[in-house]
């Protein structure tokens, strides 16, 4: 169903909507093998009209007679990070057995996407979820500071100086060790520099 979703407007909020069809059409040309990244970069630029099915983009390049190159845009609103090697998968899955000349043993799903999305929206209104809501306000009953990264602040007024951006590269053993840091911590390595900029930010002010 996610490859047949839209979303219109219902009393002025976003909705799901599923269309029957029509089915993802394949875009297939000609191309040079090294316009190839060129063009993938094309077509994942173009934009999606998020209220008409489907909110998927596929297109095969023809390098030669058989060459070819696969390029495949999904709008996230249909897709993430997980469901990606999913479709992959799929599409090798029904690559290899249409070239062996087979059918595909599709599973049907037992639940959509749309069922989490209905549970949970069951969860809120019923009001099950509140009593975590109350636990975590009890655990940090003041919101936290504010985080003020560099691209949060705008242009010194009276003349001054633009922020400017610095760049410092890490060696390889240093990342290895900031991202098992991470790890041990179950943060990203992002949480791990943040963490650590702000720590230094703290110091550096403390000695001025």
């Amino acid at each position: 169903e996610s490859l047949r979703t839209a979303f219109r407007e219902v009393g002025g909020e976003p909705r799901q909507w599923i269309a029957d069809g029509p089915p993802v059409a394949v875009d297939v040309a000609d191309l040079p093998a090294a316009a190839f990244d060129a063009e993938a970069a094309r077509l994942a630029a173009l934009p999606f009209d998020l209220t008409t099915p489907p909110l998927v983009r596929m297109a095969v390049r023809r390098f030669s007679a058989d060459t070819f190159g696969w390029i495949v845009v999904m709008h996230h609103l249909v897709c993430d990070g997980w469901s990606m090697p999913v479709l992959v998968r799929e599409l090798a899955t029904a690559y290899a057995d249409a070239r062996a000349g087979r059918p595909t043993a599709w599973t049907p799903l037992r639940v959509q996407y749309k069922d989490y999305s209905g549970w949970m929206q069951a969860l809120l209104d019923d009001g099950a979820l509140d009593a975590q809501r109350e636990y975590w306000r009890a655990i940090f009953p003041a919101p936290p500071p504010r985080l003020a990264l560099p691209f949060d602040t705008g242009a010194p007024s009276g003349g001054a100086q633009p922020p400017e951006r610095v760049v410092v590269t890490l060696d390889t053993g240093t990342t290895q060790a900031l991202t098992a840091l991470g790890r041990a911590h179950q943060a990203s390595l992002f949480m791990t520099l943040t963490a650590a900029d702000r720590k230094s930010t703290r110091l550096n002010s403390s000695h001025v």
